[in-house]
């Protein structure tokens, strides 16, 4: 998931696993928008980022870990009840 931190704007996603060839994919959805930084955790898959734009920790990450949440908690409601 990519979020602009400033906007809190949802910017571009890709629903996968973390490897690299789904980090890939989202590098390519994202490929338009110019950043002035990332910021990721400590995943060895973000090791392909420009270390001189890649900022890693929970500090930086807290926008994408809140939409992360607010996803979580409202698709919940879409969810088929089984009995």
């Amino acid at each position: 998931m990519a979020v602009n931190r400033e906007t809190k704007e949802l910017v571009g996603f890709f629903v996968g696993d973390r490897s690299s060839e789904s980090f890939e994919k989202l590098c390519e959805n994202i490929s338009h928008i110019k950043s002035k930084f990332y910021a990721t955790d400590k995943f060895p898959v973000y090791d392909t980022t420009p270390p001189n734009k890649c900022l890693t920790g929970k500090f930086h990450t807290y926008t994408v870990e809140r939409m992360n949440h607010l996803l979580c908690h409202h698709l919940v409601r879409f969810a088929r009840k089984t009995y």
